[in-house]
């Protein structure tokens, strides 16, 4: 997978994201109801999430490329081990 191919769709979510949360923000400041604010929530968390994913599978794929190289395998794999936790904490 290549940079390109991941970045671009990975910034559009992150900028989709942004405009949620400032939606949400202008939610609140206008009272509107709590399910309301809540399912919008929701919508900007599962967003998150899968651009969470997204991030994940491009480091993985590095890594997976940096471990053919045998004098990088250790870095590589602590690498990924780091992103899947950091990953898990978001979920």
């Amino acid at each position: 997978m290549s940079e390109s191919t991941t970045v671009g769709p990975v910034l559009a979510s992150l900028e989709s994201i942004e405009a949620g949360v400032r939606e949400i923000a202008h939610m609140v400041a206008r009272g509107d109801s709590c399910e309301v604010i809540l399912d919008r929530i929701g919508e900007v968390k599962i967003a998150l999430h899968q651009t969470g994913q997204a991030v994940l599978e491009k480091q993985f794929y590095r890594c997976a490329d940096e471990c053919l190289v045998e004098s990088r395998k250790a870095e590589s794999r602590q690498k990924m081990t780091d992103s899947i936790r950091a990953f898990v904490r978001l979920v």
